[in-house]
């Protein structure tokens, strides 16, 4: 990892290339470090399995906290960025842009770039309520996009955002990189109510889990900030629909770094069910770690989380923002045991399936060295 004066940090590893023709490639990023979100999440691992391929990444980050400190980053690479590429010989670079990433300010010079969209400030100023004034950000992301080689973005309906709206031609579609096999615990071999409690049975190796002091029926599940694009409102509305209907009926709200990774997978494996009313997602990590955790997802279908989930197949939506029928989506699931049974099965399935960590890998890999070697237009 290198900071804001370009010098690696004791973080920083140079692998030996499994393969000669290797790219060397740098990440540059606010969120790294500890991970603050979804996106630096997905980089910590993108980075993890291109190191475990013997790949050379180098990360250029700082800590920064809020959207201008995170602009002022931006404006700092047109002088230190090149010096920084240079420095580490890259000659590939992958950039997150859009809300929650950084601004390519200039072209760089013997280096091939790679920007990452999740999603866009146009989509989040058209669908997230109050936040039409984030489309003065879209000049500067556009232009992001025209200086990049190459795009990257991980769902379909960013995709067609950025082919019809900001007119990119070169966009790859990519799996998301995912460890979800510790969601889906082969390693559970027993669940048991014993005095009140439930507890999970792992490995011989592994100590026993207890989720809860008290097993909850009708446990629900919202993890992620509670701001206004993951839709924390709209579910605070819908749950006096439920619990009307189900007193019953219990609301955990978790954001990520509240608990150890260990006891949040417990956790989501022994509630009900999982809620994410987001207005847009990049991609959808809670929606999949849940759907991986073999635990039924209720979602607003939106941008992200419908290139996920198959309505009523591998899990439950609703319109985005619609609060009465968030509600009665959740009390009818809770109340038919089978069909939460049989959208947890499917979804697993479909996940373990899509979300092959090697085979996403490998497409990643096999990208990066097309762009690399494609000649310049």
């Amino acid at each position: 990892m290198s900071t804001l004066d370009g010098h690696s940090s004791s973080n920083a590893i140079s692998m030996k290339s499994s393969f000669s023709d290797a790219p060397r490639i740098g990440i540059v990023t606010w969120d790294f470090d500890p991970p603050r979100g979804g996106l630096g999440r997905a980089l910590q691992e993108m980075v993890h399995a291109l190191r475990e391929r013997h790949v050379h990444v180098d990360v250029y980050t700082v800590i920064q906290t809020s959207f201008f400190s995170r602009l002022l980053f931006s404006i700092s690479l047109l002088w230190k960025l090149s010096r920084w590429v240079n420095r580490h010989r890259i000659d590939l670079l992958l950039l997150p842009t859009g809300p929650g990433g950084l601004f390519l300010m200039r072209r760089l010079k013997n280096c091939r770039c790679i920007v990452l969209s999740y999603h866009t400030y146009l989509q989040q100023a058209r669908y997230v309520p109050g936040e039409w004034w984030k489309a003065i950000f879209v000049p500067f992301e556009r232009h992001t996009f025209n200086l990049a080689d190459s795009v990257f973005c991980y769902c379909e309906d960013t995709q067609n955002i950025l082919r019809k709206e900001y007119g990119v031609r070169d966009i790859r579609l990519l799996p998301q990189i995912l460890e979800v096999e510790p969601w889906m615990s082969k390693g559970v071999s027993e669940q048991c109510r014993c005095d009140g409690s439930m507890v999970r049975q792992c490995s011989p190796q592994a100590p026993l889990i207890m989720t809860h002091r008290h097993y909850q029926k009708h446990l629900c599940l919202f993890i992620g900030r509670p701001d206004r694009r993951k839709g924390i409102h709209v579910l605070w509305r819908a749950w006096k629909g439920v619990s009307e209907c189900l007193p019953d009926a219990k609301l955990r709200i978790i954001q990520h770094g509240d608990l150890p990774q260990a006891e949040l997978i417990a956790l989501v494996q022994s509630a009900d069910l999982v809620i994410c009313p987001s207005y847009l997602e990049g991609f959808g990590l809670v929606a999949v770690e849940a759907m991986a955790a073999g635990t039924p997802v209720i979602a607003c279908d939106s941008d992200g989380i419908r290139s996920l989930i198959r309505h009523a197949e591998t899990g439950w939506l609703v319109p985005r923002g619609d609060a009465i029928a968030l509600a009665q989506g959740i009390t009818r699931l809770l109340m038919d045991e089978s069909l939460r049974k049989r959208l947890a099965v499917a979804a697993q399935k479909d996940v373990r399936l899509r979300f092959e960590r090697q085979k996403s890998v490998s497409a990643l890999l096999q990208t990066v060295l097309e762009i690399r070697d494609s000649s310049p237009d």
